[in-house]
């Protein structure tokens, strides 16, 4: 946008510069060559002078139309239709270039929205395999709990047979029945 805003700057300016150019030629055409010396001797003052003498000197200009006046009219219209011109590119020039920056914005704001929803499907998709993860790290756990649990029943339920052998093989070995007797 910047850049188009600076291209109508420099229009512009172009225009102006040229309005001014028409107007600076017309009028420098209108001189004679004895205004141009009067900017140089601006210093000295011989208005007293010249009303001593009774001599006044003055330029007129003419009121009614003159090829000069006719040239400046057209110059000055021409210009003007320019002027008009240019300001309705540059009015235009201006539209579509917030037309552009409004599109812009727009597909910035949608593709900031899609990147939001694919940043959203990737975190959930992390945390189901997080929870996932966890839950299978949770029945492996389990498992060698329940692993650890089976052996040692099984440890103990081998030392109450052994247990159980031992106290029936005591009672083999002596199958003497002792019977008290009274005397």
């Amino acid at each position: 946008m910047a850049k188009k805003f600076g291209k109508f700057l420099l229009f512009t300016a172009a225009v102006s510069a040229a309005a001014a150019a028409t107007v600076y030629v017309l009028r420098k055409k209108d001189s004679s060559p004895a205004d141009e010396n009067e900017d140089e001797d601006d210093y000295d003052d011989f208005g007293d002078e010249l009303e001593e003498e009774g001599e006044t000197i003055r330029n007129y200009v003419s009121l009614t139309g003159s090829e000069h006046g006719e040239e400046a009219k057209e110059a000055a219209k021409e210009t003007a239709e320019k002027a008009v011109q240019a300001t309705e590119e540059a009015a235009q020039t201006a539209k579509e270039a917030v037309e552009e920056t409004v599109q812009a914005a727009e597909e910035a704001a949608a593709d900031a929205a899609q990147t939001a929803g694919e940043a959203v499907s990737e975190a959930a998709q992390a945390a189901e395999e997080a929870v996932n993860e966890a839950a299978q790290a949770a029945e492996e756990a389990v498992n060698e709990a329940a692993q650890e649990v089976q052996e040692a029943a099984n440890d103990a339920a081998q030392e109450a047979s052994e247990s159980v052998e031992e106290f029936f093989s005591d009672d083999d070995e002596d199958d003497t029945i002792a019977i008290p007797v009274n005397e």
